[in-house]
């Protein structure tokens, strides 16, 4: 008599069931490939997003920030005749130079190397993007010293100006008041700068020593 017997087909030992998403073998179907598709698409949309944000960011629009002169005044107990000729001295001890201003007022002046400069100035260029300093007077200088000949034979400076007010008030007093800023060599020309106060305070300090300068001074 013939026996028959019967063959049990197993997977594998291991083997799971088939995923259409993971196997290869197996076509996605048209409903979910799609939505693979427009998953993909969206995630390349939000990097291209992000990265046209980023370029934005980056990118640097320099410009001149805006200038607030430190200034100050009082009311000193010397006649004008005898601040005017304190000045004078002073200047010359500190090797400034003396000159007018389109107001008729005294201008103290001292010029210094760009390399020097960060003491009693601040870099005026910014990012007009972001409003962030670009960098200093220093880092500007070594840029130059690598650049093209012509910028490192270049030899860029500033100078704090100091403007002085000297008018007679009553009782043989004078009333005395003035203003500061730089003006300096930078990557757009030379342009208007704030000032540290440092010149200021040590022209002022001779000037006038008894002065509390923090109570009648403005920093910029």
């Amino acid at each position: 008599m013939e026996q028959v017997f019967a063959v049990e087909q197993r997977r594998p030992a291991g083997r799971i069931a088939a995923d259409p998403t993971t196997d290869p073998d197996i076509p996605l179907p048209r409903a979910t490939l799609h939505s693979m598709q427009m998953r993909l698409v969206a995630m390349l949309i939000t990097i291209g997003t992000a990265m046209s944000s980023l370029d934005a960011q980056m990118i640097v629009v320099p410009r001149a920030h805006d200038v607030i002169p430190v200034k100050g005044s009082t009311v000193l107990s010397l006649s004008a005749d005898d601040i005017a000729h304190t000045v004078e001295k002073v200047a010359k001890s500190m090797g400034a130079r003396l000159g007018k201003s389109p107001r008729g007022n005294t201008v103290v002046s001292i010029r210094v190397p760009t390399i020097k400069l960060d003491e009693n100035c601040i870099y005026p260029i910014i990012n007009g993007k972001t409003g962030g300093h670009l960098q200093t007077f220093a880092s500007w200088q070594m840029g130059l010293l690598h650049g093209r000949e012509e910028q490192r034979n270049a030899r860029p400076s500033g100078d704090v100006l100091l403007e002085l007010s000297i008018q007679p008030a009553e009782g043989g007093r004078t009333r005395f008041e003035f203003w500061s800023n730089c003006v300096a060599d930078t990557e757009l020309g030379r342009v208007l700068a704030n000032s540290t106060g440092k010149f200021e305070r040590a022209f002022l300090n001779q000037l006038a020593p008894g002065l509390n300068l923090d109570t009648w001074t403005t920093a910029a």
